[in-house]
């Protein structure tokens, strides 16, 4: 679902940022046994396949030769509304990792009672330089902040919890707890930098062709699109 794709490169934006501040701890971190953490919710190849239909986007496959830069490609465009619970988000995270060059696995997302959304899993961050280029970024933007932060290219931890809405591609967000590789990180660092995070949402989703997010909120356990999403999307896996 582009939905999925448009929230990656922003969750990338802010591991960079965390990873600055950590600094030279995250080293002591990935030398160690830091798993993310567990926020209870697991899905079956099965289930992930499910969550693709329900989103009723033709997945289809592209030559491994492709270039990195056209891997992944939609076409056309379709009125879409539809709701999803914590399984269905986290299948549809797995069903994201049979394309070649998404950068998250073992994600788990889980819809609160009281709304507030958790994420959770791996970022492989040698992946990262490349998706960027696949969805229309520069990657040597993603290169640069990894190479000023001295970041190794290797699969980091990591966990978020907050809130959000989207209302006619406008993003709201409110990040309230989180670390990498098990490092806590003071929030109040994350969300001064948050007007960054918000402007690379809003782009992806200004620059993802065939979607449009009308509205984007969390409730009951389950998150609710309105909205537009592609008819084809092109991969190679």
């Amino acid at each position: 679902m582009n939905r999925v794709k448009i929230g990656c490169l922003g969750i990338i934006f802010l591991i960079l940022i965390l990873c600055g501040f950590i600094g030279f701890k995250i080293y002591q971190a990935l030398s160690g046994t830091s798993k993310p953490k567990d926020l209870g919710i697991t899905a079956t190849r099965e289930q992930a396949d499910g969550a693709q239909a329900k989103t009723t986007v033709q997945v289809i496959s592209l030559p491994d030769s492709t270039p990195v830069g056209e891997s992944i490609r939609f076409e056309g465009t379709k009125p879409m509304t539809y709701s999803m619970d914590s399984q269905e988000l986290t299948a549809l995270a797995l069903y994201k990792t049979k394309y070649k060059y998404f950068p998250f696995h073992s994600v788990q997302i889980r819809v609160n009672p009281d709304n507030t959304v958790e994420l959770s899993g791996l970022a492989d961050t040698a992946k990262a330089i490349s998706y960027a280029t696949a969805i229309g970024f520069a990657a040597s933007d993603v290169e640069k902040a990894m190479d000023e932060y001295n970041i190794p290219r290797t699969n980091v931890s990591f966990y978020v919890k907050g809130s959000g809405s989207v209302t006619n591609g406008a993003v709201s967000l409110n990040l309230t707890g989180g670390n990498i590789a098990g490092i806590p990180v003071p929030m109040a660092l994350v969300n001064s930098k948050k007007d960054a995070i918000i402007d690379v949402l809003e782009s992806g989703m200004r620059n993802t062709p065939g979607f449009e997010a009308q509205s984007i909120t969390f409730s009951d356990g389950k998150v609710h699109f309105t909205g537009s999403l592609s008819e084809k999307e092109y991969i190679v896996q």
